[in-house]
């Protein structure tokens, strides 16, 4: 009976050591713009992912977002909101308006001013929601979400740039054709 138990702390142990080296390899792969690295790295943290759930989506939806599928990683960054604790929800909320933002730039480019706007609006409305603490380097929620990697400016300068975007893409829609 003893080797049950033993069996379960080694197969617990694995999985907090796994975690640290997949979430690196999971970042150092976006940083070097490789989408098959990410994606096999959130395949790594998928199995067993009762620890910290919202990782293994994150990594997917950077992954797809690498890989150009702004539509699916929209979806993966979503589930990670509604996963992630407090702490980690201003990386999270970058990503997903970075992402809405490229989906509406596609819908601008298409010459579809009333999509852009409404995705560029979405966008806004996710950074918005942002908890206060993710805009200044003392409040909790930002110090714990990576504010040292400017998670918080990232997210204000995609607040604004968000805005003009819908402003823009609103004009262009009632302007007369």
């Amino acid at each position: 009976w003893s080797a049950l138990p033993a069996l379960l702390v080694l197969c617990l142990s694995a999985k907090l050591l796994s975690m640290g080296m997949l979430a690196d390899t999971a970042a150092r792969s976006f940083a070097a713009g490789d989408s098959a690295g990410v994606a096999d790295a959130a395949a790594g943290l998928r199995i067993a992912n009762f620890i910290e759930p919202y990782r293994a989506p994150f990594a997917d939806g950077d992954g797809l977002f690498l890989a150009g599928d702004f539509a699916a990683a929209r979806q993966r960054f979503e589930e990670t909101l509604s996963l992630a604790g407090t702490a980690d929800e201003c990386v999270v909320r970058v990503n997903l308006a970075l992402t809405i933002e490229r989906l509406g730039d596609a819908q601008a480019k298409a010459e579809d001013p009333t999509a852009a706007a409404r995705l560029f609006a979405e966008g806004v409305a996710v950074v918005d929601a942002a908890p206060e603490g993710c805009f200044d380097a003392g409040g909790e929620a930002g110090a714990d979400a990576g504010t040292e990697a400017g998670a918080g400016e990232k997210l204000k300068q995609a607040g604004e740039r968000l805005q003009q975007k819908a402003d823009a893409a609103a004009g262009e829609d009632t302007a007369p054709k």
